[in-house]
C-alpha cells in the first residue's frame, strides 16, 4: 500500500503507458513533469482515491473515493460528471454536481482546486484533454486528397509542354519590341524623377496638416464626454424615479393614471372614483385584498402627484371624452363617506325607482334566507333558523350571498336568480359568487378537482382567473416541465436528447400526443389519473400539469426500445431515490411500474 501523501501517484493497469492503444479514444495530459499522461481506452471511466475497483487512482488527501467520471457516448460526445466534494473545474469554470458537462479536445481539466503547475506549487492536479477519435477519419480523407493531387499533377505537366512550345514562339517577338520601347523610357526617365520629387514634399506636408487635425479632434471629444456624463447620470436618475412613481399611481382596476383618487380604509389601497363607484354595486370587499371596507375618503396629495406627473408627461394625459365618462360615472362626492350610510342612500334611491326589488324585503333579508356553503355552492332554506348575530355581522355578509344577477336580469338572455331560493356557485380564484342555472352550458367546473370558475360564465374579476380554465388542446407548451418522470433528472436528460436527435418540437410532439389520447391508445396503467381524458376534456391550470407529466410518462413507455436498458427498480415510478440521487437514476430504470411492497 502507498503512503497517503500530497503527492500526485497514477497507477494505470498498462506496464507501458507512454505507448497509444489502437482502442484509445482520448489523453489526459498532465501539465506536471513529474506525473504520467493517463490513457483513456474505455467508455466510461472512473477516477478516484484509493480504491481497487477504480481504474485511475489518485493518492490525494483532496481527492474523494469517486472524484469524477469520464464518459464517451460513441458518437462525438465526451461528458465529465463531479461526484466529489472539492469540485472539478474545466476550463477554470467549476463542473455542477452530478451533472454531465461536456468537454472538448483542448480543454483544461483541474481536480480539487484551481491552481497552476509551477516550481513553487507542485501539487497540482491539471491535465489537457486530446482527443484521437478524428484522427481516423482525417487519414481517409488526406488519401482522397493525395489521389486527386496526383491526378492534377497529370494533368498539368501535358499543360506546360504545350505552353512552353508558345513562349518560346512569343520571346522572339518580344525581345524586338523590348528594344524599341528602351529607347524610349532613357528620354522620359528625367522628367519622372522631378515629378517624383515634387510629389513627395507635398505628401509631407498634407500628413502634419492630417496628424494636427486629429489631435484637435480627440481634444474636443473628450470635453464634450466630460461634459456629457453628469447629464446622463441626471437624466438616468430621473427616468428612474418616474417609474417608480408610476407605479404607485396606477389604479389596479382600469390599469392607468388614478383620476379623483379614492382611498379605502382600514386597506388603504387607491383606486379611481368612477372605477370603485361600479366595484361597488358588485361588493363592499376591497378589490385589491378582499377586506371588507369600513370608510371611504378622497385623497388629494395624490390628485396632486399626478397632475405634477402629468405636467412633466402630457402625453400620458387621457382624452376628454374618457375625462367625462369617469365624471359621470363617479358617485363619491363627498370627502368621507361610510359604508352604513351609503347602504341607506342605495336603499332609498331603489325604492323610489322600484325597477329592482329592494333588499330589506322579506325575500333578500338575512333573518328570513339563510345561506349555506357546501361543496363550494351557496344554498337556502327556509325552514333554518339563523342563530343570533349583531346587524354588522349580517351586513357585511348580506352581498358576498348574493350575485349581480339576484339585483339586475342578464343582459344576453335575461336571466335572474330566483329572489326566494337562489342558488349560487363561487370561484375559486376571486371568491365571488355566480348563479348556478338549471340550463348549465357554460364552462366553468374542471373536470378533475370539481372546482367552478366564473370566467366561462362573465369572466373573473381577478387577473389570475383569466384563462385559468381551458381545454386540453387550449393549452400551449414550448418545454418539458421540471417536474416530467416523477422529477427524475437523468430520464429527463434521455428524453431531450432523444427529441434533438430525432429533432422533434415539443410542440409537435404535444400534438402527437393528443392525437394518441383520443384514439384511446394509453391504458389506465399507464396513466391512472387521466386515461379517460381527451383533448376537448376542460381542466384547470393546477390539473395540467400533473396531466402533461402521465401523458408523457405514457408516450415514453411506447418508445421504450429506442432507449439504453438497464435493469428495473423495485419501486418503478413510484420511487424516492430517484429524485435526489443520480448514480441511482443512471443505473436503473424507472419507467416501469412497482413490483416490491404494494
Amino acid at each position: 500500500m502507498l503512503k497517503r501523501t500530497n503527492t500526485l501517484e497514477v497507477q494505470h493497469k498498462n506496464e507501458n503507458s507512454e505507448k497509444t492503444n489502437s482502442n484509445e479514444w482520448g489523453i489526459l495530459m498532465s501539465l506536471n513533469s513529474k506525473y504520467p499522461h493517463i490513457s483513456l481506452t474505455e467508455d466510461v471511466i472512473l477516477i478516484g482515491r484509493e480504491s481497487k475497483e477504480k481504474k485511475y487512482q489518485i493518492n490525494n488527501s483532496k481527492i474523494s473515493s469517486t472524484h469524477c467520471k469520464i464518459m464517451n457516448d460513441q458518437q462525438g460526445s465526451i461528458y465529465i460528471i463531479d461526484v466529489s466534494r472539492n469540485g472539478v473545474f474545466v476550463n477554470k469554470k467549476k463542473v455542477p454536481i452530478s451533472i454531465p458537462a461536456r468537454i472538448q479536445n483542448g480543454d483544461e481539466i483541474t481536480f480539487a482546486e484551481l491552481s497552476s503547475p509551477t516550481e513553487e506549487n507542485s501539487d497540482s492536479i491539471t491535465y489537457i484533454f486530446r482527443s484521437n477519435q478524428n484522427q481516423k477519419m482525417n487519414e481517409n480523407e488526406n488519401e482522397k486528397m493525395n489521389e486527386n493531387e496526383n491526378q492534377k499533377m497529370n494533368e498539368n505537366e501535358n499543360q506546360k509542354m504545350n505552353e512552353n512550345q508558345n513562349e518560346k514562339m512569343n520571346e522572339n517577338q518580344n525581345q524586338k519590341m523590348n528594344e524599341n520601347q528602351n529607347s524610349n523610357q532613357r528620354v522620359s526617365r528625367k522628367t519622372n524623377l522631378n515629378t517624383f520629387l515634387e510629389n513627395q514634399e507635398n505628401d509631407e506636408f498634407s500628413m502634419k496638416r492630417m496628424r494636427e487635425a486629429k489631435s484637435n479632434s480627440q481634444e474636443e471629444n473628450h470635453l464634450q464626454n466630460t461634459n456629457q456624463k453628469p447629464q446622463s447620470i441626471e437624466k438616468q436618475k430621473s427616468i428612474q424615479m418616474d417609474e417608480v412613481i408610476m407605479e404607485n399611481i396606477i389604479c389596479p382596476i382600469c390599469r392607468d393614471l388614478i383620476y379623483k383618487c379614492v382611498t379605502l380604509i382600514p386597506c388603504m389601497h387607491n383606486f379611481c372614483g368612477a372605477c370603485y363607484s361600479q366595484w361597488m354595486l358588485r361588493s363592499n370587499l376591497c378589490p385589491s385584498c378582499r377586506v371588507a371596507v369600513s370608510e371611504i375618503q378622497r385623497n388629494h396629495s395624490i390628485n396632486s402627484i399626478v397632475d405634477d406627473f402629468l405636467t412633466k408627461h402630457p402625453e400620458k394625459r387621457r382624452d376628454a371624452k374618457d375625462l367625462k365618462e369617469l365624471d359621470e360615472l363617479n358617485k363619491i362626492m363627498d370627502d368621507t363617506i361610510k359604508l352604513q350610510q351609503q347602504k341607506k342612500k342605495d336603499e332609498e334611491m331603489k325604492k323610489s325607482t322600484q325597477k329592482t326589488p329592494s333588499f330589506t324585503n322579506s325575500a333578500f333579508s338575512r333573518q328570513s334566507r339563510p345561506f349555506r356553503r357546501r361543496n363550494n355552492v351557496f344554498s337556502s332554506s327556509s325552514t333554518s333558523e339563523l342563530s343570533d348575530s349583531s346587524d354588522s355581522e349580517s351586513e357585511s355578509s348580506e352581498d358576498y350571498d348574493v350575485c349581480r344577477e339576484c339585483r339586475v336580469p342578464r343582459a344576453q338572455d335575461g336571466f335572474q336568480c330566483d329572489p326566494k331560493n337562489p342558488n349560487h356557485y363561487v370561484c375559486s380564484i376571486c371568491y365571488n359568487p355566480f348563479p348556478k342555472r338549471p340550463d348549465q352550458n357554460f364552462s366553468i367546473q374542471c373536470e378533475n378537482c370539481r372546482k367552478y370558475f366564473c370566467d366561462g360564465y362573465w369572466g373573473c374579476s381577478a387577473l389570475a382567473g383569466k384563462g385559468f380554465l381551458k381545454k386540453i388542446s387550449d393549452f400551449e407548451m414550448k418545454e418539458i416541465p421540471q417536474t416530467s418522470f416523477n422529477s427524475n433528472p437523468h430520464e429527463k436528460f434521455l428524453f431531450e436528447d432523444y427529441l434533438t436527435k430525432n429533432s422533434i418540437d415539443f410542440t409537435q410532439l404535444y400534438k402527437t400526443m393528443l392525437e394518441k389520447l383520443d384514439k384511446s391508445e394509453y391504458t389506465a396503467i399507464e396513466m391512472p389519473k387521466f386515461h379517460a381524458f381527451r383533448s376537448n376534456s376542460l381542466i384547470c391550470k393546477n390539473c395540467f400539469i400533473p396531466f402533461l407529466n402521465e401523458l408523457l410518462y405514457g408516450y415514453r413507455v411506447k418508445i421504450d426500445d429506442q432507449f439504453p436498458k438497464r435493469d428495473n427498480c423495485w419501486y418503478g415510478r413510484n420511487c424516492r431515490t430517484q429524485t435526489h440521487k443520480l448514480s441511482h437514476c443512471q443505473r436503473y430504470n424507472h419507467i416501469c411500474e412497482q413490483t416490491h411492497r404494494k
